[in-house]
């Protein structure tokens, strides 16, 4: 999620305006507010350029404050376009808000064209990502290496203790997360942008709780437990975090 934060200045700048607008065939007064989105997507990207993180700490701590400023900046973003967006969307009559929901949220074309084809893939990359930030990021903090710190870093009975208290917490913030995900994903691109920051909120909570907790497991570690914990965390063993949706 830190190394996409970046990459989220590049796919906003890539929002396919030209089919929202053939799509909706705005009035005058909405087109305004078509450019509004525009030019509030680009505050958005440009903000997202400044701000992600571009390096990523090796002790969990450290990247947790990395993963906060991230999501930080992630929810900057959002509440950068949601005005926007929200001006737009209800400037549109029912017959134009049907259109956006059948060519940007349908993955099935009968005469597929440039456009419905770009629709499809905006379709499939929000559903994709609408998972990622939930479900998937919930499996990830269940994935928390317990067994593989105690196998390999030797702790004392308090250490254990600290470790298990980490666990938990986890387990809280993964929790919380899977209660925000929406039972299905919006069909709108407004209800969606609104999804995202629920559920980048939910994340933004569970970082909070588990910072403490795992800034006083770090801190009763000696070097050479740190040096063992930065290893065994780092180890590819469990879910791979792909990008958040744009």
């Amino acid at each position: 999620m830190i190394r996409a934060c970046e990459e989220q200045s590049v796919e906003l700048r890539k929002t396919p305006f030209d089919v929202i607008s053939r799509t909706v065939r705005p009035s005058e007064r909405q087109q305004n507010a078509l450019d509004t989105i525009r030019s509030a997507i680009s505050s958005a990207a440009d903000m997202l350029a400044a701000t992600c993180p571009k390096d990523i700490p090796a002790m969990p701590s450290e990247r947790l404050d990395a993963l906060r400023h991230t999501i930080d900046a992630l929810l900057e973003s959002r509440a950068t376009m949601h005005p926007a967006l929200a001006n737009f969307y209800a400037s549109l009559d029912e017959e134009q808000k049907a259109r956006i929901v059948v060519n940007l949220s349908s993955n099935v074309q009968t005469k597929p064209n440039r456009d419905s084809r770009l629709a499809a893939d905006f379709d499939n990359q929000q559903n994709a990502d609408q998972d990622t930030v939930c479900r998937q990021w919930a499996s990830i903090l269940r994935s928390w290496p317990i067994r593989q710190i105690e196998a390999g870093t030797q702790l004392s009975d308090e250490q254990h203790a600290a470790l298990y208290e980490v666990t938990a917490t986890f387990y809280h913030a993964a929790s919380g997360l899977v209660s925000s995900c929406p039972a299905q994903n919006p069909l709108t691109p407004l209800g969606r942008l609104e999804a995202e920051q629920r559920q980048l909120e939910a994340l933004r909570q569970g970082i909070d709780n588990i910072q403490p907790v795992i800034s006083i497991f770090e801190k009763s570690l000696t070097d050479a437990q740190k040096t063992r914990l930065d290893t065994v965390v780092n180890e590819p063993t469990g879910p791979t975090p792909v990008r958040v949706s744009r």
